[in-house]
């Protein structure tokens, strides 16, 4: 009997789910499978309430593909960060499509597709284990914390870097195997680096992850690990240097001043929890987690506990598995791709974000990977089981994250979502304002403004947005308290100065207009909208000269905006100079050719020039798309 007992449980002790041969067909199937996953959002919008206004619609530097304008994005910050690679491609994409949202998600899906493929490669480079390869490309390409890096546009910066922060690691595997002098591909690991810093500063962890490798790998520890990495390290420096410097010359860092570092660090222990627990259950995901509200100073309780809940969870690891190589690895792969956007240095609104993840839960990917296959092979009887379940698992996953790219489809389904979940979310309720005012519903923006004040009545923005709805309705005072409590409130906002200059204007108090103008100039002098009013107001008043030189720093933002080329030439024609102004109705024309103003503009300079046919013809192609003429200026041109 002990025989026949030993040859029947011998086979399971060499059982194993890897194949003999690696499965040519895995990696296709998976990017097959990511993509169907991903589909909804080739159909979704721009979220310009979300930074995709910040980084592409509002953007003048992607406005015009010029030598300019490259070499600003390669100098300037975009909304207080540096990333200047994927402004770069906005740019070069609205160069051949505009602002059709379609081209923009296909590059975001595609690049997710390449990341996801080198992600494979990289798998494939730790272990030749085709289930535990397999069940980390799987993961990554579908988990639904993926989904906010790929159906937000803004997000190409994370599957750009990651790309190239994959591709590095690649470089570095091979590099680290093969001893002896590769030069070229040591620069070809610096190249990807430089890239992938260039991408999104969350890049700068790249070093460590090396070392992570090389512990992996079993690398002997010496001093020598760290000497080879010193070009990597400098560059994380430098790239952590400069992305402080730009959060530094915004508001971004304002977090910092308003919340004392040791409540900081209760929420980066919350939201590193958070993460922990989201890779096991995705549940309640949000484009937007707000800082939670204080019962009389006090946090809610489980602030406090998730510091003593991750320091037992260290000590329960360090005690189980501080020999096994692979939950050691994955764990501090996690951790050291996480810690620097944890907000303990507070870089705006949001304290945690699901994009923070689309590196770092590759450690936990691979510790999951890994231990589901010890564990088929420890107990061979249950593997079909454990696979199943990772199936269904993996099934469930995919149809989350489908269903979470339905809700990214645009602004008013997105933050529905935020306040259906977080009630006291200033900032969705702000933003779904900003949403329904797009739509002319005027009356339902009020309401989620009002919402916003009633949670947090020093929203500055807020103050602006409403104030903006009230100038509209003709409720100056109004919409001038709005506009005087934001400046309050906080001094920097370009839009306000602005926007309050009109109603100095309306109430006939030039100076005051003229001194916000001035303001909102010198706080940006990028920002289109303060040109565009002013250039206005100069024409209205008869300051002509002034109103073209504004209309011609807009238009150099927007060198799209067909009315303003022609209120430009409308006010060349009040000053005389007719041959100038042809330039610009010509352009107008080239924008809109079904407007029939700006060929019966043209031609009255025609006709002032003494080019008599030209305005003809002019005027005969304005009255033909249903401009009505003076008959007296008909009659004068011969026309019957």
């Amino acid at each position: 009997m002990k025989k026949d007992k030993k040859k029947i449980h011998q086979p399971a002790k060499t059982a194993t789910i890897q194949l003999k041969k690696f499965p040519v067909w895995l990696l296709p199937a998976i990017l097959a499978v990511t993509f169907i996953v991903f589909y909804p959002a080739l159909k979704n919008d721009l979220i310009y309430t979300w930074d995709d206004g910040l980084n592409i619609t509002d953007n003048h530097l992607t406005v015009n593909l010029n030598s300019q304008n490259v070499k600003a994005i390669f100098t300037q910050s975009v909304g207080n960060n540096y990333n200047p690679l994927p402004i770069l491609v906005f740019a070069l994409i609205r160069s051949q499509v505009g602002l059709e949202p379609y081209l923009y998600h296909l590059v975001n899906i595609l690049l997710h597709l390449v990341c996801t493929a080198l992600v494979f490669w990289t798998a494939r480079l730790l272990t030749k284990k085709s289930f535990v390869v397999g069940a980390i490309t799987l993961l990554f390409a579908i988990h639904p914390m993926r989904v906010e890096s790929v159906a937000w546009i803004t997000e190409l910066k994370d599957v750009m870097f990651a790309s190239f922060y994959f591709g590095a690691l690649i470089a570095y595997i091979k590099w680290v195997r093969k001893p002896g002098a590769q030069v070229l591909l040591y620069l070809l690991m610096l190249v990807l680096a430089v890239l992938s810093m260039l991408s999104k500063i969350q890049a700068v962890s790249l070093p460590l992850s090396m070392l992570l490798i090389d512990y992996l790998e079993k690398r002997p520890l010496k001093f020598s690990l760290i000497m080879e990495k010193i070009p990597f390290f400098i560059l994380s420096a430098a790239t952590g240097i400069a992305g402080i410097y730009f959060l530094k010359t915004g508001d971004s860092l304002i977090m910092n001043e308003t919340y004392p570092l040791y409540e900081r660090i209760l929420y980066a222990c919350y939201a590193l929890t958070s993460y922990l627990v989201r890779f096991f259950a995705p549940v309640n995901l949000s484009a937007y987690y707000p800082y939670p509200q204080k019962t009389e100073g006090v946090l809610p309780t489980l602030y406090y506990i998730t510091p003593l809940l991750l320091i037992a969870g260290v000590v329960w690891v360090i005690k189980k598995f501080r020999t096994d190589r692979n939950v050691v690895f994955g764990l501090l792969f996690f951790l050291v791709n996480v810690m620097f956007v944890l907000q303990v240095v507070g870089a705006g609104k949001a304290f945690m974000a699901e994009r923070f993840t689309y590196v770092s839960y590759f450690g936990l990917f691979f510790i999951a990977a890994t231990s589901l296959q010890n564990l088929t092979e420890r107990k061979a009887n249950i593997s079909f089981l454990v696979k199943s379940i990772f199936v269904i698992y993996a099934v469930v996953f995919a149809v989350m994250s489908y269903q979470r790219c339905l809700v990214w489809k645009n602004s008013g389904t997105l933050w529905r979502d935020n306040v259906a979940k977080y009630p006291g979310s200033d900032v969705g309720y702000d933003n779904l304002g900003v949403y329904y005012r797009s739509l002319k519903q005027n009356d339902k923006a009020l309401e989620n403004y009002n919402k916003v004040l009633s949670i947090n009545p020093k929203y500055a923005l807020t103050y602006n947005n409403r104030g903006n709805i009230y100038f509209e309705r003709g409720q100056d005072d109004l919409a001038l308290s709005d506009y005087n409590q934001a400046i309050a409130l906080d001094a920097k906002k370009v839009t306000t100065y602005a926007n309050r200059a009109l109603i100095y204007i309306r109430k006939n108090e030039y100076a005051k207009a003229e001194d916000d103008f001035a303001k909102a100039e010198v706080i940006d002098s990028t920002f289109a909208k303060t040109y565009f009013n002013r250039g206005i107001y100069y024409d209205q008043v008869g300051q002509y000269q002034k109103a073209v030189d504004d209309f011609t720093k807009y238009l150099k933002l927007v060198p799209t905006d067909d009315g303003i080329y022609n209120s430009r030439g409308v006010a060349l024609q009040k000053m005389g100079k007719h041959k100038e102004s042809l330039a610009d109705f010509s352009k107008a024309i080239e924008l809109m050719p079904s407007e029939p103003v700006y060929w019966q503009n043209r031609s009255y300079s025609y006709n002032q020039l003494g080019q008599i046919e030209a305005a003809r013809a002019d005027v005969l192609k304005a009255r033909q798309l249903g401009r009505k003429i003076d008959p007296a200026y008909l009659k004068l041109l011969g026309v019957q």
